[in-house]
C-alpha cells in the first residue's frame, strides 16, 4: 500500500507528536511503577517478615519492567519513524527518475517558449519603430 509522500513540515509535526506521546507514556509508567511500589509497600508492611531484603528485590523488579517497556515504546516509535522516512525517501526517488525522463521534453518546449517570445518582442520593436504597421479592414 503506498504512503502519501510526507513533507518536511508534516514529517516533523508527526515527530513531535511521537516525542510527546513518548514523553506521556514514559510519565504513566513512572506513575505505574510508584503505585506499584507504594502497594508492594503496603503488602510488605502487613507481611512484616522480611521486608528489607523482599522489598529490595521488589523494587529492583518494578524498576527493571518499567525500564524495560520504557525501552520497548522507544524501540517501536524509532522503526515506525525509519519506515515512515524510508517510504519518503523511496517516494522522492521515483519522483527524480520521472523527472530525469521528461528532462529532454522539458528542454526542447524551453526552446520553443524563448522563440516564441523573442519573436513577440521583435514584433513590439517594430510597432514602436515604425518598421511595421497593424492595418485592420
Amino acid at each position: 500500500m503506498p504512503h502519501e509522500p510526507l513533507d518536511e513540515v508534516e514529517l516533523a509535526g508527526q515527530l513531535a507528536t511521537l516525542t510527546v506521546s513518548l514523553a506521556n507514556v514514559e510519565g504513566m509508567v513512572r506513575e505505574l511503577r510508584d503505585s506499584v511500589l507504594r502497594q508492594q509497600d503496603q503488602q510488605d508492611l502487613r507481611i512484616g517478615a522480611n521486608t528489607d531484603g523482599v522489598q529490595a528485590l521488589r523494587l529492583e523488579f518494578a524498576e527493571h519492567c518499567g525500564q524495560v517497556k520504557v525501552d520497548e515504546v522507544r524501540q517501536q516509535s524509532q522503526t515506525e519513524r525509519e519506515g515512515r522516512i524510508k517510504d519518503t525517501l523511496d517516494d522522492h526517488e521515483e519522483r527524480i527518475k520521472q523527472l530525469e525522463r521528461l528532462a529532454p521534453a522539458m528542454r526542447v518546449v524551453i526552446w520553443i517558449g524563448g522563440a516564441l517570445g523573442v519573436s513577440v518582442v521583435a514584433l513590439i520593436w517594430a510597432l514602436i519603430t515604425g518598421q511595421a504597421v497593424v492595418v485592420f479592414p
